[in-house]
């Protein structure tokens, strides 16, 4: 029933009531409706997107596909590259794999650039390969494949190799120049040297929708002209084949896909297409459709994703929401009725509720004067807890007065210990040595300011002693370390009386210095335990290094005494054997000349003389230990001879091993025979020291430091500074040497190979030495070997070289005589047959004072004189000293000596000529003739 207001008018409440849940379900109808509108538009939007991410992960294949035969057709390139010449069955067995995993390259072909000066040859060299007609050709103008003799040029990119070669054999020779698109995609192929593709061209003649592309790549080689490939690799690739693997990763296609090339100036042209559901689903307007783009070779390629209606409207989402918004509203209508109801029946409940809440509040105010007489009670029980706390605080204060007093006492005891303890400190400081004290017991570690400056650190800036314990730990040499630790260690033990030990210590600029250090233990308990050590620190640098340089004479004045002895031994061994083998490579010359009628004597006659010269290299190389060998002086650099020995020094190593060369410009002095032994010497070593599988060995020259310490340790180098100079360097990974073998690796004839003489490296020093250089060697066992050479500065502003000048070509004429002086008759005999044999008179005499008498008969008939520089009786010098007030004719020394010895005997004006022994005959009559100056007779 209605209820009644103040004025007796009935309230329009229960009325609206009423027609509450009517109202509601007409709202959430309305709603429901629009909710359905709204969820379509956005359903469709989410297809949208949808059909946009599965275009982009196809696309995404697609582009990955495309990539893939990139790089295929870069490995080809690769593998001309590594080949250098390929032929046809070659390029077979290395591009058919690569068709077969990669199904859209149809064919592959190899272009080389041929100029239309090599036309001929290059057609003539494929009729070679099996091509009976195999020319240059392109095709004819309006005659579809019809080909015909290519069309003159300055050069052509014919078909050499392509594979499939059965299904393309008829495209050998065809010039890809020849057609425009081609032409273009080779052009920018070449300004850029990068992957380039071309417009879609048509695969099968009846087949319009068979698209495909030319995927061309450039190869250039060292020798090619600037921007021009020494050939062109071209792919033949089929689009929808392309696009068709790319769809094969995915289950299916929920939509229609098409390529368009957008790239051509003429407009689109679509070259794949994949619809599987074209005829059976009905598709949305032409212009509805997602798109992504895919770029390759200069192409850009557009995919298109065509849906269908199913595709965008499959959600059911709207529906199930304008249904859920209907059921939701009548929800409501019924939950609002029933609201309704529960507020009439939470009114009684209020009213009944209110009269319990009156008979509980008179509870509460009885249980309220309850707590009122419980607080009182709580109250004196607080009043005499309070008395106790009272009488326990005196207490408390008793026994805190009798704590200070013992605190005062311990006070004093500690003041007096640390005056004790400052007063020691300050009579440390004052030592001149570095002190440090180690409270071994508790822990602490006092060290001195003067030990903290030997290290280069200022004491009042470091004031922590945690801070001067680091400095001092971490000062130490790492490799001083573990003998350091055991001598402290034996001191604390007991094990030795006193620490006594000499190690390095860096200091703060990073200077490596030597320190004695002395340590006690002053302190130990009832069972032996140390409590106290003392120790002091005193550079020692200067001693340690003079000791270095005691032992560096030392081993220097040993060497320089070995080199002496043996280069007397070397040099007398090299005069008596270079004489006979003079002779006797003189007459096997001679022998040669006469037996050209007998090809098997002349066959012997040639090795012997061949056995002769090799007998004559190892006498250089005796004397070329002592740095006695003879060598001319020429400015020249070490780089270009290690760039000129590039060929022989990979022919010489093994074939395992990988040989890596860096080379900076190098100026150097000395004779180019002698540096380039160095170089074969080093690189010989290093090969023959690698592992049976093989390792690097690493060729380095340029410009660098030497420091007065690395010069300590130097093999030779005595005349050396520090300074800048320049190097060869030659590192191996190798076996390495123990420092026995380092110990005598440059002794002659000491050698680990069970064949080698020993001579190499011997010499190799000599050489060094004799350059006024220095050797520097460092190998580790199992890591490998280095090995660097230092030369000294070049003086020489222009290059020096004797075998730059050029020389008059002569011949003997009858008429001129030469007088012959040597006490060997072989080398007489020798001599006088050979220059007779020219044309000229000889005469001849067995020592100086014999040639002395001849001179002084026939002076004005002798025009030459050829004397040796050591004979009995009268030798050269002797000889050249009293010849010189009696003519003044061209005279030329032969010694088996070396020429720079000589020359520091001889005045440079007395000779006109050397010839070392052994010599050939050519070189004895070149030197006469050209003394002689006379012109050769036309021929």
């Amino acid at each position: 029933m209605a209820t009644r207001t103040a004025n007796g008018r009935a309230s329009a409440r229960p009325r609206f009531s009423a027609a509450s849940p009517w109202i509601v379900l007409l709202l959430g109808v309305a709603l429901s409706f629009w909710g359905w509108h709204q969820a379509r538009g956005y359903s469709r939007d989410a297809a949208a997107s949808r059909l946009q991410l599965q275009l982009h992960d196809r696309t995404a294949v697609f582009q990955t596909e495309t990539q893939s035969l990139a790089v295929a057709l870069d490995n080809v390139r690769l593998f001309l590259d590594h080949a250098g010449v390929v032929d046809r069955e070659s390029f077979h067995l290395f591009t058919k794999p690569l068709l077969e995993r990669n199904r859209a390259l149809v064919a592959l072909t190899w272009n080389p650039r041929v100029l239309h000066s090599d036309r001929q040859a290059f057609e003539d060299e494929g009729r070679a390969h099996g091509y009976p007609g195999f020319r240059i050709t392109e095709r004819q103008a309006n005659a579809g494949e019809t080909m015909m003799p290519a069309a003159r040029r300055s050069h052509y990119f014919p078909v050499l190799w392509v594979e499939p070669r059965t299904d393309y054999e008829n495209a050998l020779g065809f010039d890809v120049l020849s057609e425009a698109n081609r032409r273009t995609a080779i052009e920018l192929s070449a300004r850029t040297n990068q992957l380039t593709v071309t417009a879609p061209i048509q695969l099968g003649e009846n087949d319009n929708s068979a698209y495909g592309v030319l995927a061309v790549l450039p190869q250039f080689r060292p020798r090619s002209e600037a921007n021009q490939p020494s050939g062109v690799i071209t792919g033949v690739v089929r689009v929808q084949d392309l696009l068709d693997r790319a769809l094969s990763a995915f289950e299916d296609l929920p939509f229609d896909l098409e390529v368009w090339d957008i790239s051509s100036p003429a407009g689109p042209r679509r070259v794949a297409q994949a619809t599987p559901h074209a005829g059976t689903r009905e598709r949305v307007e032409t212009g509805s459709y997602a798109s992504a783009f895919v770029s390759w070779g200069g192409r850009v390629w557009e995919a298109r994703a065509f849906p269908t209606q199913d595709f965008l409207h499959a959600s059911a989402a709207p529906i199930l929401l304008g249904i859920a918004g209907l059921l939701l509203s009548a929800l409501a209508a019924i939950y609002v009725a029933t609201l309704n109801k529960r507020r009439h029946r939470a009114e009684r409940l209020v009213r009944n509720r209110t009269s319990e809440l009156a008979a509980a509040n008179a509870t509460l105010r009885t249980e309220a004067a309850q707590r009122i007489a419980a607080q009182e009670q709580l109250t004196e029980h607080q009043s005499q807890l309070e008395e106790h706390v009272e009488e326990r605080t005196r207490d408390l204060r008793r026994a805190n007065s009798a704590l200070k007093g013992e605190v005062e006492l311990r006070t004093r005891a500690e003041k007096a210990l640390h005056g004790s303890n400052h007063s020691l400190r300050l009579t440390l400081e004052a030592v001149s040595e570095g002190v440090g004290d180690w409270d071994l017991e508790g822990g602490q570690f006092f060290l001195s300011d003067r030990a903290l400056e030997t290290l280069g650190f200022n004491g009042k800036d470091v004031t922590a002693a945690e801070e001067r314990t680091r400095i001092w730990e971490d000062s130490l040499h790492p490799d001083d370390r573990p003998r350091h630790s055991k001598a402290l260690i034996d001191c604390i033990k007991g094990d030795s009386d006193r620490l006594e030990v000499v190690v390095r210590r860096h200091t703060r600029t990073g200077e490596c210095l030597w320190f004695e250090e002395l340590g006690k233990v002053v302190a130990r308990d009832a069972s032996g335990q140390a409590l106290r050590m003392l120790a002091t620190s005193r550079d020692v640098t200067r001693r340690m290094q003079a000791k270095q340089e005691k032992e560096l004479l030392d081993r220097r004045m040993r060497e320089a005494q070995k080199l002496e002895s043996l280069g007397i031994l070397s040099g007398g061994i090299a005069h008596d054997f270079n004489n006979l083998l003079a002779g006797m490579m003189g007459n096997v010359e001679l022998a040669i000349a006469k037996s050209a009628s007998d090809p098997q004597i002349t066959s012997l006659l040639n090795e012997t003389h061949l056995g002769g010269a090799r007998a004559a290299e190892l006498v250089q190389q005796m004397l070329a230990y002592t740095g006695k060998a003879p060598f001319k002086v020429e400015r020249l650099d070490l780089a270009e001879i290690v760039q000129e020995m590039l060929a022989l020094l990979t022919a010489s190593i093994s074939k395992k091993a990988e040989l890596i060369v860096d080379t900076n410009s190098a100026p150097v002095e000395g004779d180019p025979v002698q540096i380039r032994q160095v170089v074969m010497n080093l690189i010989t070593n290093a090969s023959e020291a690698l592992p049976d599988e093989g390792g690097e060995i690493v060729i380095t020259t340029g410009s660098a430091a030497v420091s007065s310490k690395e010069l300590i340790r130097a093999r030779a180098g005595g005349d050396l500074k520090p300074g800048n100079y320049p190097f060869l360097e030659v590192r191996d990974t190798g076996v390495g040497m123990d420092e026995h073998v380092l110990a005598q690796m440059f002794d002659p004839f000491f050698s680990t190979k069970l064949a080698g003489r020993g001579l190499g490296l011997a010499a190799t020093l000599g050489i060094v030495q004799g350059h006024s250089g220095a050797l520097f060697i460092d190998s580790i066992p199992d890591q490998g070997t280095c090995a660097r050479v230092v030369f000294q500065l070049p003086t020489v502003k222009q290059p020096k070289s004797q075998d730059a000048q050029t020389s008059t070509s002569t011949a003997m004429v009858s008429g001129q005589t030469v007088l012959v002086i040597d006490d060997e008759p072989i080398l007489r005999k020798l001599m006088r047959i050979s220059l007779e044999a020219a044309g000229l008179t000889v005469l001849q005499a067995r020592n100086g004072l014999e040639g002395l008498e001849i001179v002084t008969e026939r002076a004005e008939q002798i025009s030459l004189i050829i004397v040796d520089a050591t004979m009995p009786v009268m030798d050269g010098a002797q000889f050249l000293a009293a010849v010189k007030s009696v003519s003044k004719v061209p005279v030329i020394l032969t010694s088996g000596y070396s020429e720079l010895d000589l020359r520091q005997q001889f005045s440079a004006p007395d000779i006109s000529g050397f010839l070392a022994k052994p010599f050939r005959i050519e070189e004895l009559l070149s030197l006469v003739s050209n003394l002689l100056a006379i012109p050769e007779a036309s021929s």
